[in-house]
């Protein structure tokens, strides 16, 4: 909470220490995300979309001078800005304007299908694009047997990766939000994260835009079938953080014991066919309260 607190003092604290913690996830990089785009968020939602801007400009420079300083490739400064910083700024811009959890997990499903687009447009095949970034990086790191066990088991995944890689953006970029929301709710708003989180609903438009989707994506040819079977895949997904909060919410109101939320997440870690059945309890959430209450938007 210190660090917080020292963070909001101004502009050159909040640039120094997103700097630092970028520089640090190079060391730490399964955390880069979360060490470098938390305080992106954390100021975003207090200061605002303008000021988090300026701040995000500041890092960049700050950033590029050192690479230059330590002859590190540029394109790396780039890469934050584009895959971190800026994603994170946009869903802290949305979450504040709106106070809408919901609203931000769809503004992360929204950059995660631009990441399919994108690499459909570029690639034409995004899927061979992947296994073939795969392959290269298998023969450089990896000894010739395992590398082989390797590939047999990424194998049947291989036509989906496109998809899988953009649900762990959107994973990395709700998370990111999450505790970034969580600690200005310590900093300034205690117990305001959970009862936010509680009521996070996906908008009904959501399932308004599937439909059709599918529809097309039956009836179409490559390569426009494979990016709308990955958008579907995004769309579905994105309910999965909508029925975790369904669960947190019945025993809320249920007054159940914490074990329920613990085993949820044991089964979650455990059981990978379970995102899937908390993404259908989401959707199901979301078509019932959708009968039940037709002439009402679905904000949070």
């Amino acid at each position: 909470m210190q660090l917080g607190n020292y963070i909001m003092r101004g502009r050159l604290q909040a640039v120094a220490v997103i700097t630092l913690l970028a520089l640090v996830s190079f060391i730490l990089s399964p955390f880069a995300y979360q060490l470098s785009g938390v305080p992106v968020g954390l100021i975003t939602l207090r200061r605002g979309a303008v000021i988090g801007f300026q701040i995000l400009i500041g890092c960049l420079f700050a950033m590029g001078l050192f690479v230059l300083l330590a002859q590190i490739p540029p394109q790396i400064c780039l890469a934050f800005a584009v895959v971190i910083w800026l994603p994170v700024w946009l869903c802290s811009t949305a979450l504040r304007s709106t106070g809408s959890q919901g609203i931000m997990v769809l503004v992360a499903g929204v950059i995660g299908i631009g990441f399919i687009v994108v690499m459909t447009m570029v690639t034409d095949n995004a899927a061979a694009w992947w296994q073939h970034w795969l392959d290269t990086w298998i023969e450089i790191t990896l000894p010739a047997d395992l590398g082989f066990r390797y590939r047999q088991t990424l194998e049947p995944v291989m036509p989906l990766l496109n998809a899988m890689i953009a649900a762990g953006l959107v994973t990395s970029l709700v998370l990111t939000m999450f505790i970034a929301r969580w600690w200005q709710s310590g900093l300034f708003n205690p117990g305001g994260f959970g009862e936010e989180f509680r009521a996070l609903r996906l908008p009904r438009m959501l399932l308004v835009f599937a439909a059709p989707a599918l529809l097309l994506m039956m009836t179409s040819t490559e390569p426009l079938h494979s990016m709308l079977r990955d958008i579907l895949i995004i769309t579905v997904f994105l309910y999965l953080f909508h029925g975790i909060a369904m669960v947190h919410r019945f025993v809320k109101k249920g007054n159940l014991s914490a074990a329920w939320l613990f085993g949820m997440y044991v089964v979650l870690f455990s059981v990978p066919q379970s995102v899937l059945f908390l993404a259908c309890l989401g959707i199901a959430d979301s078509l019932l309260m959708w009968h039940g209450n037709p002439g009402r938007d679905n904000k949070t």
